[in-house]
């Protein structure tokens, strides 16, 4: 059953969302923000263990935010 049009628009971003943001985690390891963000596109994807590992990163980075938790 193919996805509604703003689902599919979702997806899309997310795909792009995350793109991106691993290629800022490259080069900006240290960025607790990035790794949240992109551990909550890998939620809406539901790349669950994906998510995980980022939003892990993300605590580790900067345990005093409770966002990731």
């Amino acid at each position: 059953m193919p996805l509604p049009d703003h689902d599919r628009e979702s997806a899309g971003r997310d795909d792009e969302a995350i793109t991106k943001l691993n290629d800022v985690v490259t080069k900006l390891s240290t960025c607790s923000d990035c790794y949240y963000n992109l551990g909550i596109a890998y939620t809406h994807k539901q790349q669950w263990a994906e998510a995980e590992g980022a939003l892990k990163k993300s605590i580790e980075l900067k345990p005093t935010n409770p966002d990731p938790y």
